[in-house]
């Protein structure tokens, strides 16, 4: 299954993920808080995919984070996001390789999208 990278500032949606996640067979690697701590922790532990919130603390957003990720070590992200609005889900298309899930959501819409993008 896959290794994967949390990075939402909410720990209850994060710790959510992670055990259910891992219930499903897959290996959560790192939780991080913020968009600059995800960066850091995708160089360093190198995930197969990262699943990224949107809106977070700090300066880098969910988004500029992908797009540093992706630009820089081809990793694909998968939002899980409360936002829906046309403007932000026109802002994540910029990424490539990603998926767009939006919160409240099932683990199975999580496996799913995971499933579809590893093969």
């Amino acid at each position: 299954m896959s290794r994967l990278l949390i990075v939402d500032d909410e720990f209850i949606i994060a710790y959510y993920l992670q055990e259910l996640l891992g219930i499903a067979g897959h290996e959560v690697v790192g939780l991080a808080t913020t968009g600059e701590e995800g960066v850091r922790m995708a160089h360093e532990l190198n995930p197969d995919i990262v699943l990224m919130d949107i809106v977070m603390p700090g300066k880098l957003d969910g988004i500029s984070s992908a797009l540093m990720i992706e630009e820089n070590l081809k990793i694909p992200i998968v939002f899980i996001t409360a936002h829906s609005d046309t403007a932000t889900r026109k802002k994540a298309e910029r990424i490539p390789n990603h998926g767009y899930i939006v919160k409240p959501f099932q683990i199975e819409q999580v496996t799913s999208v995971i499933k579809n993008i590893t093969g």
